[in-house]
């Protein structure tokens, strides 16, 4: 865990040591960076860690840049849950990439924040795809016949939690309301 106010790392909330995937758009980002001297991914402007006012001042920057002036950091730990889950991983899933060990309860009582229409849209999605397509697809196993737009994995709109899209970002489903 890094103490923004001391500069210092030490161990996680839990005491144990973890491991995050990052999307691969990320990695990409991250190796387009330059090497600090310092080893650090991102350095003050003195080559130090970055403290809390760096950090505060950049995030200020980039919410500003985004429109989204009012955006809490810690927000996107739910932008991040709710993204994996609309896109098909289990609260367990979701739950080892925030490092909680309560087997994704966590997640799905505070940090998920699903869309309905969303939701909507995947169980349309799912009645085109034949069964033996969709049990294939939950199992892990490949799936050669299935085309990418007939899969249950389609793309998600967001929540209004989520910085990506805005409340009111709904696809047309072609149905109304009963």
């Amino acid at each position: 865990m890094l103490e923004s106010k001391s500069g210092t790392i030490g161990p996680t909330k839990n005491g144990r040591s973890r491991t995050v995937t990052v999307p691969p758009v990320a990695r990409d980002a991250i190796a387009d960076l330059p090497v600090n001297a310092s080893g650090l991914l991102f350095e003050s402007s003195r080559g130090q860690m970055w403290r809390q006012p760096s950090h505060h001042h950049c995030w200020k920057v980039v919410r500003a840049m985004a429109g989204r002036p009012g955006l809490d950091f810690y927000e996107l730990r739910h932008c991040a849950a709710t993204m994996l889950l609309e896109r098909g991983m289990t609260p367990w899933d979701v739950a080892i990439q925030l490092g909680h060990q309560d087997g994704g309860r966590l997640v799905t009582s505070l940090y998920g924040h699903p869309s309905e229409v969303a939701a909507r849209e995947r169980l349309l999605a799912c009645w085109e795809t034949p069964a033996a397509e969709i049990t294939a697809i939950r199992s892990g196993a490949p799936v050669v016949t299935a085309p990418a737009e007939r899969a249950c994995a389609v793309p998600m709109m967001g929540s209004s939690r989520c910085p990506v899209t805005r409340p009111g970002d709904q696809p047309n489903l072609g149905i109304s309301p009963l």
